[in-house]
């Protein structure tokens, strides 16, 4: 799902539609834990709920998922909110 989402976002294979993008990463992200790549759609729904990419921007719960993805070990998810939190210093 995460893989469809990002072809969808950067429109490999057709046009791009945020969208369609954002609504994969929303299916993703709310699967149970230990579902494969389900901490990597919990970041990419946090980054497009934070940055407003297809969706409402909606930075709180943004930050919410990118926290539970980071918390699982999702790295990326680590080094978005530590760049988040230096730009707001």
């Amino acid at each position: 799902m995460i893989w469809l989402a990002q072809m969808y976002e950067s429109g490999v294979g057709g046009k791009t539609n945020p969208a369609k993008a954002a609504e994969l990463m929303r299916l993703g992200a709310n699967l149970p834990d230990g579902t494969a790549y389900v901490d990597l759609a919990r970041y990419h729904w946090g980054v497009a709920l934070t940055e407003g990419r297809g969706v409402a921007a909606d930075p709180i719960t943004g930050r919410q998922w990118l926290e539970r993805a980071a918390a699982a070990g999702q790295a990326e998810a680590r080094a978005y909110l530590d760049g988040a939190d230096k730009n707001r210093r």
